[in-house]
């Protein structure tokens, strides 16, 4: 409750001042497009198409506002909407990004046609053969949650040139920092 309270004071010297933080942001744009039926009207007319890139990271307020946008009543129910993203990258759970937002998209949208690109064309098989090994090891993963997606990555590229991959272990953070420093040394 005291933190609660401690929230509430910053978001009102925030407002008082006139400033925003980036959650305010989007909830107030929020609230405006819910509260207001000729801007939302004035923003679906104007944004016809919604996509939705890097989608494992996006958070339920996010989701909310690409759905406000989306949801155009001629589309019905079935807006035009499309989503990008790699469960495996996600990288902002701390933001409030989790799974259960890429699942609730297939859920809140009839007929979700799911597309798996399995090509590669940056890596080698090397590469892709090692980040699946240390991937797999993670707890909640969309190929574990929806049996009809599956990940096998391929690669296409005959040009890329083999690299090397190895693992390294080091004492503490300043002996990987010299060792990396004199190894750039080493190949300039």
């Amino acid at each position: 409750l005291a933190l609660a309270g401690i929230y509430n004071q910053y978001r009102t010297q925030l407002h008082h001042q006139s400033y925003y933080d980036y959650s305010d942001m989007l909830l107030e744009v929020i609230v405006q497009i819910e509260q207001n039926p000729e801007l939302k009207s004035q923003v679906q007319e104007r944004f016809e198409y919604v996509l939705i890139d890097e989608f494992q990271d996006s958070n339920a307020a996010q989701l909310r506002l690409a759905h406000l946008i989306a949801d155009h009543h001629s589309a019905e129910n079935k807006p035009n909407i499309m989503a990008v993203g790699d469960d495996d990258q996600s990288i902002y759970g701390f933001n409030g990004a989790e799974l259960n937002n890429m699942l609730h998209f297939d859920r809140t949208y009839a007929k979700v046609d799911t597309i798996v690109l399995q090509e590669n064309y940056r890596s080698t098989q090397a590469v892709l053969d090692a980040a699946e090994t240390i991937i797999r090891q993670s707890e909640d993963r969309l190929v574990d949650r929806v049996k009809s997606i599956s990940k096998d990555l391929r690669a296409c590229n005959s040009t890329v040139r083999p690299g090397v991959i190895r693992h390294t272990a080091y004492q503490d953070s300043d002996h990987q920092l010299y060792s990396l420093a004199a190894e750039i040394e080493a190949l300039k």
